[in-house]
């Protein structure tokens, strides 16, 4: 009974995993003192006491100043300040080519504190990519980028930044803006914030109020979960106890965990180390019926790392392609896709998909087809039948993904397409011969190309 009042986390399990593993990964990178004894920079004049002008000297003082703050030499780094068409839908950009060189889209001047946070984000790019500490091709290494911030105490301003209001007068009445930077929500912010202030015994912090209400209520929210609850990966209790690698046996043990945490985080970490003994598989496979969307759709993505050994996972996964749920479909497709095992009985269970009134789950459909090479060529007529209605619907994003697969597929695309729509329908046949022959590349029958898939962290 009194569980139903029981402080709960402000992050879904997903972003609740994610934001505790990376936190624990900072950690280990630049050690739990840095962040216990960091000195927290807020946008006040005890911190910033220079009159701010919108000049190049101006900038660079600041940069200078947020260097001193965040430990980089500035001396290493230039700077640049674009005109906002150079930089096209970005505030900023770090340049490592030659010497680095940090650039600041022009109207990021126009509003001092989201410059501190771009500039906070670009020089976080010169710890983590510049220190060797993160690669680039890392999936997630934009949101740590905005992670690190928080970890070192000047996470303020991007946070305040996730979201900015202007109302300003004009002529016959108000002109309202609102304009989103950043890669994380401001309630990622703010459960980072509450780890933060966890892990330095802070329980009710004197900076949260400089914090905007859509980050500071998950703050206080998360501190609350989290003095009531054990249920964390990145605890006081446990953050100096050094990480051993636990056997294949341990990891399955932990998938049963009453803890979604513990599972999706097990989970990653099968998936990492391509863990592929039977009892791993069959345990993995079990999450397939999670209720928890995020763990069952990261067990298929799993099992698509696993090769031969998620062959006894098919059944499993051909029951997921009828899953309510969109990201399980698409997960559960992804998958087949990626191990192209028994097409004789995957194929026709894919086919279905590519009329999904979803557009996610059919375009990750035709992928999984488009890997199979010309072992699908049989499904030609069901994804030209697909390209129809995508075309009838201009549905650009799966006309593309359809077009794809048809020239991956067919022996002659082109002689197929021609066909399939004869004469009879001259204009559907014009664009749909035009959606093939344009952005799309055969593949090698039988050995389609391999794309990247989304995931847990990587180290």
């Amino acid at each position: 009974m009194f569980r139903l009042f029981s402080p709960k986390c402000p992050l879904d399990t997903y972003e609740k995993t994610w934001t505790e593993s990376r936190m624990r990964w900072l950690s280990e990178r630049f050690g739990i003192e840095r962040m216990r004894r960091a000195r927290i920079i807020l946008p006040t004049a005890e911190f910033f006491p220079d009159p701010f002008e919108q000049t190049f000297e101006c900038v660079r003082r600041l940069m200078d100043r947020l260097c001193d703050y965040m430990a980089v030499d500035p001396g290493k780094l230039g700077l640049e300040i674009c005109d906002n068409d150079q930089l096209p839908g970005a505030a900023g950009h770090y340049d490592a080519s030659g010497q680095p060189v940090i650039r600041i889209a022009a109207s990021q001047l126009l509003d001092p504190e989201r410059l501190v946070a771009t500039l906070v984000h670009e020089l976080s790019h010169e710890i983590l990519l510049g220190g060797n500490v993160l690669k680039r091709t890392v999936s997630d290494h934009e949101w740590v980028t905005d992670l690190l911030p928080v970890y070192l105490g000047i996470g303020i301003f991007g946070a305040n930044a996730t979201v900015r209001h202007e109302t300003k007068q004009v002529s016959g009445g108000w002109q309202w803006k609102i304009g989103k930077q950043g890669y994380l929500t401001s309630r990622v912010f703010g459960y980072a914030f509450a780890l933060f202030a966890f892990m330095r015994g802070e329980n009710d912090p004197e900076w949260a109020p400089y914090l905007r209400p859509d980050a500071l209520v998950p703050l206080r929210q998360g501190l609350r979960f989290l003095r009531k609850s054990d249920d964390c990966l990145f605890h006081p209790d446990t953050i100096r106890s050094e990480r051993t690698r636990i056997s294949a046996y341990s990891l399955a043990t932990r998938l049963q965990s009453a803890s979604p945490t513990v599972r999706l985080s097990s989970l990653w970490e099968i998936k990492e180390r391509k863990e592929n003994e039977a009892i791993v598989v069959a345990a993995v496979s079990a999450c397939l019926k999670d209720r928890d969307t995020a763990i069952s759709a990261a067990a298929a993505e799993t099992l698509a790392t696993l090769g031969a050994a998620a062959s006894s996972a098919l059944p499993q996964l051909i029951f997921a392609l009828a899953d309510h749920r969109e990201q399980m479909r698409v997960s559960a497709a992804r998958a087949l896709g990626e191990l192209r095992a028994d097409p004789n009985t995957v194929i026709p269970q894919l086919e279905p998909l590519l009329q999904d009134g979803n557009t996610k789950v059919a375009v990750e459909a035709a992928l999984a087809l488009r890997r199979f090479g010309g072992l699908a060529a049989s499904s030609v007529p069901r994804v030209l039948a697909a390209l129809r209605g995508a075309l009838t619907r201009c549905n650009h994003a799966l006309i593309e993904a359809l077009a794809k697969t048809v020239a991956a597929i067919a022996a002659d695309p082109m002689l197929e397409v021609r066909d399939y729509f004869s004469e009879a329908d001259p204009e559907m046949c014009r664009l749909a011969l035009s959606a093939v022959e344009g952005p799309a590349q055969p593949a090698h029958k039988g050995t389609p190309a391999e794309e990247s898939t989304g995931g847990g962290p990587v180290a």
